[in-house]
């Protein structure tokens, strides 16, 4: 049985795949992938978006466009935990969206 919702933002379709590929079949969470910003917000206020438990977001591609994203999460799901995901050594990156207010980063490889 698949437990918790996941919803995974990142543009590069194979990652994408990839960390959803992990989560649902080692770790048994039901995921839900969008490719960007709008496609993420779209999802967020759609009634399977409703169901969204955590974010994970990759802040690889445009880390503007990123933190944004994460801001506009932030005041509209208050409570929603938001992981960013940073390519390893991009430690600046993870400080940027800890301020924009995601609650963690994990680097890139997972």
């Amino acid at each position: 049985m698949l437990q918790g919702n996941i919803l995974v933002i990142d543009s590069d379709v194979n990652q994408r795949s990839l960390i959803q590929h992990v989560l649902e079949l080692r770790c048994r969470f039901f995921t839900q992938g969008v490719d960007g910003g709008e496609a993420a917000v779209r999802h967020l206020f759609s009634p399977s978006g409703m169901q969204t438990e955590v974010v994970l977001l990759d802040m690889s591609s445009s880390l503007e466009e990123a933190l944004e994203l994460t801001r506009k999460i932030r005041v509209a799901f208050p409570h929603m935990p938001i992981i960013a995901l940073t390519s390893y050594g991009e430690l600046e990156g993870a400080r940027e969206a800890l301020k924009a207010g995601a609650n963690d980063f994990l680097a890139k490889p997972v």
